[in-house]
């Protein structure tokens, strides 16, 4: 039973983690476009668009953020593993375990703190594009819960190592 639970878990962040490299992508795809018509305008043209710098800053920033859950599902973020790399075999399991929970504890603070952010920023608002800054902020909530799936499921697959990766998966 634990096994088809770690199984199901690991399918759904994989799920999660496809629609967020794809977001990612989009996001990242659209940034470039608008700083690239934006130094062409202001080079050829001697124009920029306000608004340009102001959204490219909003989705800079969500990528960012979302860029960092996709490294805590990669296992691309620094964590402890340097520390942990280094202890013998026999100890660095629990030497995982503990950075897991390490990690875990960090994005529960940055998701708290995050929240609370997100809360005072709600009232206002951008001065050109009139977007919430609370929804801009969003990100890094949001930032945080995914990350704490994605270390909570590693640490599940770690105490219930899979016999066979999920499809889709290398």
């Amino acid at each position: 039973m634990p096994q088809r639970c770690v199984s199901a878990l690991k399918k759904s962040a994989y799920g999660i983690f496809r629609f967020f490299y794809i977001f990612a992508t989009i996001g990242f795809s659209l940034l470039i476009l608008l700083l690239f018509t934006n130094v062409v305008s202001r080079n050829l043209f001697n124009n920029s668009f306000a608004w340009i710098d102001e959204i490219t800053k909003f989705i800079f920033t969500w990528m960012m953020f979302i860029g960092i859950s996709i490294g805590v599902y990669k296992k691309r973020h620094i964590g402890m593993e340097f520390f942990t790399s280094k202890l013998p075999v026999r100890i660095k399991g629990g030497a995982r375990t503990f950075s897991g929970f390490v990690t875990m504890i960090f994005f529960l603070i940055l998701t708290l703190f995050g929240a609370k952010y997100v809360g005072s920023t709600m009232s206002m608002y951008s001065p050109i594009l009139n977007i919430n800054y609370g929804m801009v902020y969003l990100c890094i909530p949001l930032c945080g819960i995914l990350s704490i799936f994605f270390c909570m499921v590693e640490l599940m697959e770690d105490k219930h190592p899979a016999k066979k990766p999920p499809e889709g998966e290398k």
